[in-house]
């Protein structure tokens, strides 16, 4: 600064810092105060972050060039006692240190609003005036206060001010100061490595929900995952680092649901989860069960899988926490025996009845071959997964080379057909990518009548096959179905444990199997994942073959002839 004056050396640093982050904005290509449009909550964290972490470094290296390299403050030998100012200055500086370090401290506003209102500004961020009285107001961001945006932004240059509060002490001391924060450390050490590093399990779990892969399951994703990811919020901090999450971290979270009352946003509205979780014990209500947990912990750590994958994070802090013996999944299920078989087939809706709505299950002489009569069989022959039954749509039942067969796909319609033919035209999904597969109709089908059934949804000029089933909340048509098959079982005494309707699924692998039909082949036309050794076999099969597989099964059901 060529000055050994500190007010008139502290002028001057203010001023090439100002100088300098002009240039830095201008290099960047930054919006003017006067362009403000952006909208802070629409900014992801990753930008965020960029903003802060670009104004750390710049002000870091600035302050170390500007400043450590003119020797200001290493007094001519004349000068020894001129210590004052400096003395007063690295007072006020770990004054104002320590009053940053205390959590949610009221000085916070005063010793950062400008810097916070600064970056705004320089970033285009929208602001805006705020009358505080008749004579007075205040400049702030446009931004929900409270939001965990905000909050790690706001945190984020909490801790870098510190760091070059820090840093001024030590020049004021001609002492080295060593960055302490270590998310700050890389910023300056490696940037590049560090962008892929810090992001917080906010912008995690939105990457999560719009990743390409989920695009027809977001909304199973905002559902199935809606209480985890409150009660994450709540253990962990949605604007935590990925970097500072831990295995206790998430098994604090497996733990407090393991405490919390099933329905606890119903019972305890208003309440956090660990006040739920208390007043839940003290009521004496049940808890959730730990197959119902597992299925959570589970979810966690395939969001943390996810971010392993996308070199977010190092390591999955929450594999393996799941409480052993309590899993479920495809497989924890069992077959229907043929006694079951025999009483499903039995019931009234096959063998006749007054009618498919409420008096279904009441004998008479009608045999109406609707959905009630059709989705089970379709389970049972074609070895299709409920929902897949539910959602399908007429154009979904094709013929090629003399060939009817069900074409089974995700849902491929286009946004535009959506809004102008309605939301039930939309929808469908598979479980997993090898879902997707062409299935010929099972010859029992055809001898029951099922494409003349096809047809005559065809001539009624309806879009999906089982038209009277609404989809629900989560996006599924299978729902109110499945509901309705464990009421027929419980009416015919079918119902067992560990049974249900996936159970026909397990029903159709045994036949293919007792056929003789190749593994591979199961799980190509059963839309199972397939194993690498599966995929040396090709990823299709003519439809000729699938059909000459599909004919071997057979179940001896004397209801059914």
């Amino acid at each position: 600064m060529k000055t050994s004056d500190f007010k008139e050396a502290s002028r001057l640093a203010t001023f090439v810092n100002a100088d300098h982050q002009k240039r830095l904005d201008e290099a960047a290509g930054r919006l003017l105060p006067g362009e403000n449009s952006r909208k802070f909550d629409d900014l992801t964290a990753h930008e965020l972050e960029k903003i802060v972490t670009d104004w750390f470094s710049f002000s870091y290296r600035a302050a170390a060039i500007s400043l450590a390299s003119e020797d200001l403050y290493m007094p001519e030998p004349d000068e020894m006692d001129r210590p004052d100012d400096l003395h007063q200055r690295r007072q006020e500086l770990n004054r104002h240190v320590h009053l940053l370090s205390i959590p949610n401290s009221p000085m916070h506003e005063r010793l950062l609003g400008q810097v916070v209102l600064r970056l705004a500004q320089s970033n285009g961020i929208a602001f805006r005036r705020v009358k505080t009285g008749s004579m007075a107001s205040r400049t702030e961001i446009i931004a929900d206060r409270a939001g965990w945006r905000y909050r790690m932004f706001y945190d984020l240059i909490r801790r870098g001010v510190v760091e070059l509060m820090r840093q001024e002490i030590g020049i004021l001391a001609a002492l080295p100061v060593n960055i302490d924060d270590p998310e700050l450390y890389e910023v300056i050490q490696s940037p590049s490595r560090r962008s892929k590093r810090t992001v917080s399990l906010a912008e995690l779990i939105e990457q999560f929900k719009s990743d390409p892969n989920r695009k027809n399951m977001r909304k199973k994703v905002e559902m199935d995952y809606k209480l985890l990811f409150r009660v994450m919020d709540e253990v962990i901090g949605h604007d935590r680092r990925l970097r500072d999450i831990e295995r206790d971290d998430c098994r604090e979270v497996r733990d407090l649901l393991l405490r919390l009352p099933s329905n606890s946003t119903k019972l305890y509205r208003g309440l956090t989860f660990i006040e739920a979780a208390d007043q839940g014990a003290k009521d004496g209500r049940p808890t959730l069960s730990p197959v119902t947990v597992n299925s959570y912990v589970h979810k966690m750590s395939a969001l943390f899988n996810y971010g392993v994958v996308e070199e977010r994070m190092d390591k999955n802090p929450a594999r393996k926490l799941g409480i052993e013996g309590h899993d479920h999944g495809e497989e924890d299920r069992h077959p229907f025996t043929a006694g079951q078989l025999e009483k499903i087939f039995s019931a009234p809706i096959y063998t006749g009845c007054q009618d498919d709505g409420r008096n279904w299950a009441k004998a008479g002489e009608q045999r109406p071959k609707g959905t009630k009569f059709w989705v089970p069989l379709i389970g049972l022959y074609q070895g299709m997964r409920l929902n897949e039954i539910c959602q399908l749509r007429l154009e979904d039942i094709k013929r090629e080379s003399e060939i009817d067969f069900f074409d089974i796909k995700p849902d491929t319609i286009s946004e535009k057909s959506r809004t102008t033919q309605g939301d039930d035209q939309g929808g469908r999904r598979t479980k997993t990518a090898s879902s997707r597969r062409r299935v010929p109709v099972h010859p029992k089908l055809e001898a029951l009548g099922f494409l003349n059934f096809v047809a005559a949804q065809r001539e009624a000029g309806k879009d999906r096959l089982f038209a009277d089933l609404k989809k629900d909340g989560r996006g599924y048509y299978s729902d109110g179905f499945q509901k309705w098959f464990s009421r027929l079982l419980e009416k015919q005494g079918a119902k067992e444990e560990k049974t249900s309707f996936h159970s026909f699924r397990h029903n159709w692998a045994d036949a293919m199997r007792l056929a003789g039909v190749p593994q591979e082949r199961r799980r190509l036309i059963g839309g199972w994942k397939r194993t690498a050794t599966d995929e040396k076999y090709g990823s299709d099969l003519p439809l000729t073959v699938i059909r000459d597989e599909i004919i071997k099964i057979n179940y001896s059901i004397e209801a059914l002839g």
